[in-house]
């Protein structure tokens, strides 16, 4: 699974090539939409399938989501840090795009589609504000750490994602994975088609 930075990195990436018809913040808020299970408590299932028949372009960024997460869990398959890789590959991700305030702004609102999974109203809205915070700078240690704790990670596992993430950082064949997936998104998403 990939982390939200990433997301939103790998979807600026192929939008206009791939998805040019379909309503760009909807189908941006659908593409991090299902790991609003952090902060609503529902089960990952209900957020994370393939079988959407696709109404609209929300619909459609939720299975662009749950594509890159396959996609994703295909190249860390062999990691031993997975959670430390996805954190890691937002901060080295970040700066492919350089109009953050944009999709920071397209979660100002609630997008009606949102309520389809009977999630309270004040359990979107924190995910929202945790996504425009995460959004708003180039992930460090602080706003990583904050991000990680928002979703109710303890202080002892964000401590061991840290230290994870300071071991692997400078590891050029991870560098490299992450690399290759942004430079090869496009080709290994055909072979979802």
């Amino acid at each position: 699974m990939a982390a939200p930075i990433t997301h939103m990195v790998l979807a600026d990436k192929v939008f206009d090539k791939r998805f040019k018809d379909e309503k760009k913040k909807d189908f941006f808020i659908g593409s991090v939409f299902p790991d609003v299970r952090y902060v609503s408590g529902i089960k990952r299932r209900l957020t994370h399938h393939l079988d959407l028949k696709e109404k609209n372009s929300f619909e459609t960024g939720i299975k662009f989501h749950c594509l890159i997460d396959e996609i994703w869990n295909e190249f860390v398959r062999s990691n031993n840090y997975i959670t430390s890789f996805k954190l890691l590959g937002d901060e080295l991700l970040y700066e492919k795009i350089g109009n953050w305030e944009e999709y920071i702004s397209y979660f100002d609102k609630i997008f009606p589609s949102e309520f389809l999974f009977n999630i309270p109203e004040e359990k979107i809205k924190k995910w929202h504000k945790i996504l425009q915070q995460y959004f708003s700078k180039k992930p460090n240690d602080i706003t990583r750490n904050t991000f990680i704790k928002s979703i109710g990670v303890s202080e002892e596992r964000i401590d061991r994602i840290n230290q994870n993430i300071d071991l692997i950082r400078n590891d050029q064949g991870i560098i490299k994975t992450i690399e290759e997936l942004y430079d090869n998104i496009e080709i290994l998403l055909n072979k979802y088609d």
